[in-house]
């Protein structure tokens, strides 16, 4: 009995690559500056302390939501990723991936097309800047990519 080497994604479970380290970070930063703009509005008074308190308002805001939503989610035949708060979500097969650009180990780029669109249409890409991924997790990240696409697809650039 054969193994099928371009198909492996059958056989491996369901993975989440998460930005744990970067969300508390920010969640960290966020505290200290509502400290900070705390402090600024009580003793000046004056509108200009509302700036820092939007900014750790944000900052928190998207600490604890880098901390509660997976980076990356793969399941048996397709993976999702969601980049930022207010960006789409994507939910893609693995036979939709036609390409995988890696310009470094800090940008990885990816090039598909849905089963239902036309063989001749551009291609759609999916930048996911691994930067915010401590090592261990972006080694994870792309080792996940590695076993699930072909080896085919990837391109170093």
């Amino acid at each position: 009995m054969s193994i099928d080497t371009n198909t492996p994604q059958t056989t491996l479970g369901e993975v989440e690559i998460r930005m744990d380290s970067t969300g508390q970070m920010m969640i960290v930063a966020s505290v200290v500056m509502l400290v900070i703009a705390f402090f600024l509005l009580m003793s000046l008074s004056a509108p200009g302390g509302s700036s820092p308190l939007c900014i750790g308002i944000i900052c928190l805001i998207t600490g604890i939501w880098r901390t509660k939503t997976p980076f990356v989610t793969f399941g048996q035949d397709h993976f999702e990723t969601k980049i930022a708060p207010i960006s789409g979500h994507h939910k893609l097969l693995y036979s939709e991936v036609i390409r995988v650009e890696s310009t470094s180990k800090q940008l990885m780029t990816i090039y598909y097309r849905t089963h239902n669109s036309a063989t001749d249409a551009a291609p759609t890409r999916i930048k996911l800047n691994l930067k915010s991924l401590k090592e261990p997790e972006r080694e994870r990240c792309i080792n996940e990519f590695r076993a699930r696409l072909p080896e085919s697809l990837f391109v170093a650039s």
